[in-house]
């Protein structure tokens, strides 16, 4: 399916993926965050926590509820230079999007 929108598609996009359960680099860019969506297909809550390259979060950390998804609220074109992430337990999915 092409891209439904008026704007271009985001640059900047990890796809879903397993989130590791130490701090990750998933870029050392500048990155202008639209939006991140975590999944915990797991029996057990997880905790996800987004920072940028200097550790600052970029969102409070987040819990996750066993079998369910959520949307990290993150303010729209919210400029960041480099992302890392790190879940709490094994099992999470996560994907990060906006524009490099």
């Amino acid at each position: 399916m092409a891209w439904p929108f008026d704007v271009d598609a985001p640059t900047f996009n990890t796809g879903l993926m397993a989130v590791p359960t130490g701090l990750t680099v998933i870029s050392t860019d500048t990155v202008y965050l639209m939006g991140a969506f975590f999944s915990n297909p797991s029996g057990t809550s997880i905790t996800i926590l987004l920072t940028n390259t200097a550790g600052d979060a970029l969102a409070p950390t987040m819990e996750v509820p066993a079998g369910m998804a959520i949307r990290v609220p993150i303010e729209l074109f919210q400029p960041t230079v480099g992302l890392k992430w790190q879940a709490g337990g094994s099992g999470l999915k996560g994907q990060v999007y906006g524009y490099d």
